[in-house]
């Protein structure tokens, strides 16, 4: 458990430090709202012991499940249908809410609602506040 700890805070670190950044600063602007959301739906390829590996989320924001990271299970083609409804959406009219996701609030600090993208659909406020804490000094 202790190596999947340390294994999320440096992802985290890589990657979400500078996209959480970037929602911020923009957040800030008090422009156009700004969408967060994080994938946890972990791979299903080598009995899922990777996870949910950086960059899973690509091909079924496509409508896409025919990769070996996803799967073409029909839960993996009803969360491919969310994401992927979800970008239409945003792409259509700069709100990424539709029928197939739940009520998506604009990301705003110190709230920082997020949609989780995994087998239970939902926004989360502040979802990586635990590894956020360690980002900033």
């Amino acid at each position: 458990m202790l190596f999947g700890r340390i294994g999320r805070l440096e992802s985290d670190l890589t990657f979400r430090k500078g996209a959480f950044a970037q929602a911020e600063l923009k957040a800030k602007q008090a422009g156009a709202p700004v969408w967060a959301y994080l994938w946890t739906q972990p791979s299903p390829a080598a009995d899922g012991r990777f996870g949910a590996v950086h960059g899973i989320g690509v091909a079924p924001s496509l409508y896409n499940t025919r990769g070996v990271l996803n799967g073409s299970s029909k839960e993996a083609n009803d969360l491919a249908a969310a994401i992927a409804s979800s970008w239409a959406a945003f792409a259509a009219n700069g709100d990424p809410n539709n029928e197939r996701v739940p009520r998506w609030e604009p990301y705003s600090a110190p709230k920082r609602a997020t949609m989780i993208f995994d087998e239970n659909l939902r926004v989360k406020n502040d979802p990586r506040a635990t590894f956020r804490k360690h980002w900033t000094p």
